[in-house]
């Protein structure tokens, strides 16, 4: 982990997991845009980019958490893998690769990912 002034201190190395989490609304619209751009640059091939915001109007910020992930959503220009939204807060996922977990692992089948591992509708079990 690490404390940078972003976008302007953004890292210059490649990772396969980007988390923006209750950050982006404090960045105005132009360095949200260039976040979006170094986050892009920053991607190995199968890399995930998760953003988490709070949806409601923050006292001194511009931008809500909709319009961050709107913005990410222009900027990235990746597939959208999975997304929850309530009345507070907003949470996508994007990839650079669009095939599903069962699909990366060849299995085909969301009902066994791994080796021995079993998945229902509301937990997964690992033997």
């Amino acid at each position: 982990m690490r404390q940078a002034w972003l976008p302007d201190e953004w890292p210059h190395e490649q990772v396969d997991l980007i988390v923006l989490s209750e950050m982006g609304c404090y960045l105005n619209a132009a360095s949200l845009a260039t976040l979006a751009e170094r986050v892009r640059t920053s991607l190995l091939p199968r890399s995930t980019v998760l953003a988490c915001h709070w949806r409601q109007p923050i006292a001194g910020c511009a931008l809500t958490g909709d319009d961050v992930h709107d913005s990410l959503q222009r900027g990235l220009a990746l597939p959208r893998m999975s997304s929850y939204v309530d009345d507070d807060l907003r949470l996508d996922v994007w990839s650079l690769d669009a095939r599903s977990v069962a699909e990366l692992e060849g299995s085909g089948s969301t009902s066994t990912s791994r080796a021995g591992a079993t998945a229902d509708a509301s937990a997964l079990y690992w033997p």
